[in-house]
């Protein structure tokens, strides 16, 4: 479902569709699911904090952009390779910044505040 909510306002639901299918059975998630908790948890986390900032900056919901950085300090705290997880988050933020047509509509006040959220739920 995260991959689904996460793909579906970038592209169309039938893309994301096949991408939430292809993750369900790829065999690389089935062995990590059932191996390496710490994975699917990061995964999860990850998974979810990229949802919720699609769907803020795509959607009417600006404050899920804020809500994103709590799911993003848990990725990083469960896993090793997760710490890179917050630079894709950036990247994508300030890649839309840059690109976005609608103007009308601040988007840079809610960053900062998904960025300030993150670090506050990463200090632990």
């Amino acid at each position: 479902l995260l991959v689904y909510g996460t793909f579906a306002p970038l592209f169309r639901a039938r893309a994301a569709l096949i991408a939430a299918l292809l993750f369900a059975i790829s065999p690389q998630q089935l062995s990590y699911a059932k191996i390496l908790i710490q994975v699917g948890a990061g995964e999860f986390f990850h998974l979810l904090a990229m949802c919720l900032l699609v769907r803020g900056i795509h959607g009417a919901r600006r404050w899920l952009v804020a809500a994103s950085g709590v799911p993003l300090a848990l990725a990083v705290c469960t896993y090793h390779s997760f710490k890179l997880a917050p630079l894709v988050a950036l990247a994508y933020g300030l890649d839309t910044l840059a690109t976005r047509r609608d103007r009308s509509r601040p988007l840079g006040p809610w960053l900062l505040a998904g960025a300030g959220i993150f670090a506050l739920a990463a200090l632990p």
